[in-house]
């Protein structure tokens, strides 16, 4: 009873202690992740702000890049879009000394002396509805036979800015250019400069919002309410006075004659003539154009520009592949996968978002195509790895602490039982020891019983003889150190061995040996001799113990093969074994139905002795359930070297 509640303390106590443990470990898993994921969010947030100020970097970089590129070609005065011009000053010295009076002198566009700087660049052009398309870069026909005008372009270069504009004209109509400018955000309501009267009406207006007149046309489409004369000046470019300063001359372009609006005075004619030519123009717009023989659509930047009485559009064209590598080259080292999407049509100007991805000069959207980086979240980016590893040795040193306290509790109680069962089974030998050495001693036995008294001892010899044997081959056992010698072993051999050991020990008990061999007895295996006998003794030994029978008082020793292995039963006609007794009998120190058969001796370690040499001998030994009355013992050893 002391035992079981000692057994019982020490449970409860590793209970309490394993409860505690796991408390501060679910404690300590709960804590370490709250702050990871407060590491971790805040590592995010790092990573994600870190993420967009890089972004704002990489738009800062390529708007600077743009800007610098761009703004010197959006900057560019009106007069650089025509090839030829007025340079309107109202006197000009010659080298010679001779004043020059204003409209005597044109000048060639610096884009028509000089190829552009910009390599974004592909064309400078101006279109409007009655000169159509022009371009600063391509000579006119009445300056091809200037001296010294093609000096800096090669050949190919003017080719291709003529291959471009025929292109241009060819995708888009004036009127389509117009639409194009339009929806970029570009405002068409330019004014005369001195009747402030609008010059161009928008196909935006339904039927029912344009203004009612006799000019408007059925269609709706986009006119020109307005047109200036040319000034006749141009004519006098060509006369001997240009000639004396060949250096800063050049032949006046010529333009197609237009008629003015019918006037009822001769007045407002001449006062037209004598208004100085005035140039109003709006600031650039980005649209898309696609032109036929290019693979990706060109970014043009356009303006609607008010001279020579009409509304002209001019701008230059951008080769947006060559644009738009420069622009995520300067980016590469930071998104190196970057993208730039355009986005057709362009916003408006007015137009405001909250995407900061836009490009403020270009209409096109930055795709970085990568996401913050993945950062550690400081000290706690291993915080899984080491909750498991915690978990992980926790848990086995709870697994180990409770496998040492069944150990400590199993050995606990084996010392007990050994102590008790060696106390118990040591005192009726030695009390028989001293008490007939005392009358031997003594002379208080007669001559006649000495030798009887003699027999007794010698019998209680062997009795604490085979009791210390045992003790100690148990614990050879437990150390691991029993030596098997197996030899060449027949059936016969084995049961005529056995017999000469249990023979003497049945006749005691009044008990008869049988052997039944069911195999050949000249079957033979290899195995241990002595360690075999010694397991169907033991049975044999119980059998004669806890097995008697007054009726049929027979232990049957069998053997037969089957399923690979050689079979040895030892079966008696005995009350057999209780059931509560069967899941303890092959554990050491368990002895039999003591309370029925009082007077059997032993300490209980038959049956785990044997158990453990048939485990040495690679079989096993089992009790084989049955209805029948008695005890049925099974040894199995495998044939693999019969």
């Amino acid at each position: 009873m002391s035992r079981l509640r000692s057994a019982k303390a020490a449970y409860l106590i590793y209970a309490v202690l394993t409860a505690l443990v796991i408390g501060l470990l679910a404690w300590a898993t709960a804590v370490s992740l709250q702050l990871e994921s407060a590491a971790r969010a805040e590592s995010l947030g790092r990573a994600q702000r870190d993420f967009e100020r890089s972004v704002q970097i990489a738009m800062y970089q390529m708007e600077n890049l743009a800007t610098a590129y761009l703004s010197q070609e959006m900057l560019r005065p009106s007069a650089d879009y025509v090839p030829l011009y007025f340079p309107g000053t109202s006197e000009i010295r010659l080298p010679s000394g001779e004043m020059l009076r204003p409209g005597f002198l044109v000048r060639p566009s610096p884009l028509l002396l000089w190829p552009p700087e910009n390599a974004w660049v592909l064309l400078h052009f101006q279109a409007s509805p009655r000169s159509g398309y022009r371009s600063p870069q391509i000579v006119p026909d009445l300056a091809r036979s200037w001296p010294n005008l093609d000096d800096n372009y090669n050949p190919a270069l003017r080719e291709r800015f003529a291959a471009t504009l025929a292109q241009l004209q060819y995708a888009y109509t004036v009127d389509e250019l117009a639409c194009r400018y339009e929806q970029a955000g570009g405002s068409l309501q330019l004014t005369d400069i001195h009747e402030q009267q609008p010059l161009y009406q928008t196909v935006s207006q339904t039927p029912q919002e344009a203004p009612e007149s006799d000019s408007a046309q059925p269609d709706n489409r986009r006119e020109y309410t307005r047109r200036k004369q040319t000034a006749e000046l141009m004519n006098r470019a060509q006369t001997q006075q240009i000639e004396c300063a060949p250096e800063q001359l050049a032949v006046a372009q010529l333009h197609a004659e237009s008629s003015l609006p019918a006037t009822e005075n001769a007045n407002d004619l001449t006062r037209q003539e004598e208004v100085e030519v005035g140039i109003s123009y709006r600031t650039m717009a980005a649209t898309w154009i696609k032109l036929t023989t290019r693979e990706s659509p060109d970014l043009a930047f356009l303006r609607a520009a008010y001279t020579d009485g009409e509304v002209a559009f001019e701008g230059f064209l951008v080769d947006w592949p060559r644009c738009e590598a420069d622009l995520l080259k300067v980016v590469s080292d930071r998104f190196p996968n970057a993208d730039l999407q355009i986005i057709d049509p362009p916003p408006a100007h007015d137009d405001v978002t909250a995407d900061d991805t836009v490009l403020g000069v270009i209409p096109a959207r930055f795709v970085p195509n990568a996401g913050p980086a993945a950062v550690a979240a400081g000290p706690w980016r291993n915080t899984h790895t080491f909750l498991l590893i915690g978990w992980t040795g926790s848990l086995l040193l709870l697994v180990g602490g409770a496998l040492g306290i069944r150990s400590l509790v199993s050995l606990t109680e084996r010392r007990t039982q050994f102590a008790y069962a060696v106390t118990h089974e040591l005192r009726t030998p030695l009390t028989t020891f001293r008490l007939y050495t005392d009358m031997l001693a003594q002379g208080l036995v007669s001559e006649g019983d000495r030798q009887t008294y003699l027999d007794t001892l010698n019998q209680e010899s062997q009795r604490l003889a085979d009791l210390v044997s045992g003790v100690l081959e148990y614990s050879r056992i437990e150390n691991n150190c029993v030596p098997i010698n197996r030899e060449r072993v027949t059936v016969a051999d084995v049961f005529e061995s056995v017999r000469d050991s249990c023979a003497p020990r049945c006749a005691s008990a009044g008990m008869r040996l049988q052997f039944d061999p069911g195999v050949d007895p000249n079957f033979a295996l290899d195995t241990d001799r002595h360690h075999l006998v010694q397991i169907i003794g033991n049975l044999v030994d119980n059998a004669c113990k806890y097995g008697r029978n007054e009726h049929n008082p027979v232990v049957r020793v069998t053997a037969h093969n089957g399923n690979g292995a050689l079979h040895f039963d030892v079966i008696d006609h005995g009350r057999g074994v209780p059931s509560r007794l069967r899941h303890v009998i092959f554990k050491p120190y368990q002895r039999g139905d003591v309370d029925t058969v009082p007077a059997t001796g032993g300490i209980g370690l038959g049956l785990a002795l044997s158990r453990s040499w048939a485990q040495l001998l690679g079989g096993q030994l089992d009790l084989v359930p049955g209805d029948t009355a008695g005890a049925h013992f099974r040894l199995t050893l495998p044939l693999r070297n019969a």
